[in-house]
């Protein structure tokens, strides 16, 4: 009966198959992640128990609530308290060390939903995609996507301007990506 209940809740997540390890690569200083995997354990220092004493402060973002925080010295005036494979998040970090999350892969084509104005969304895609490729299934309802590069910063794709002019040119998977919406839409890589 468990293993039923577990099975379909996987299903309905759009979880995949078994638990797989990712591994990411922080820099020193700020990482806008993802993942796409959900966790086993989604509660934050169950996360991100592998990078312990490194990391000093992660935000995450909700269109309803505003900034998130986590702040593992202050933890009883924390507002983020989980994380998932849906979503990106800011990780500052004290030196370079790697973050490894295990749990069950998110299926590429999982929808996102999206509302109008900032989402902070998850990269599924297992391999780099151009940013328009990337994001066909929302053509004309987004207006501005930013991303960041550790040693470079903020980086921008507007789907306005030519693609040269774009310091953003592809998504990349364990990134995590600001998206500015016109109107609401659903998320579906590649679609």
């Amino acid at each position: 009966m468990l293993r039923t209940v577990l099975a379909l809740v996987l299903a309905v997540v759009g979880c995949k198959g078994p638990a797989v390890v990712r591994e990411i690569e922080l820099k020193a200083g700020w990482n806008l992640i993802s993942f796409d995997v959900q966790p086993v354990d989604g509660r934050l220092p169950e996360v991100l128990e592998s990078i312990a004493g490194s990391y000093k402060l992660v935000q995450g973002f909700d269109p309803v609530l505003g900034g998130l925080t986590f702040d593992p010295e202050l933890m009883e005036f924390s507002t983020l308290y989980e994380m998932d494979g849906k979503h990106g998040y800011w990780v500052w970090v004290e030196e370079d060390c790697a973050l490894t999350v295990r749990g069950r892969e998110l299926a590429e084509r999982q929808r996102l939903s999206l509302r109008t104005g900032w989402n902070l969304i998850s990269y599924l895609p297992d391999e780099p995609r151009p940013v328009a490729e990337a994001l066909r299934s929302m053509e004309g309802k987004y207006e501005r996507v930013v991303g960041w590069e550790p040693g470079v910063g903020s980086v921008t794709y507007d789907p306005a301007l030519p693609g040269p002019l774009c310091e953003l040119q592809e998504m990349k998977p364990g990134r995590g990506y600001w998206v500015r919406m016109r109107e609401p839409g659903v998320l579906v890589y590649g679609e």
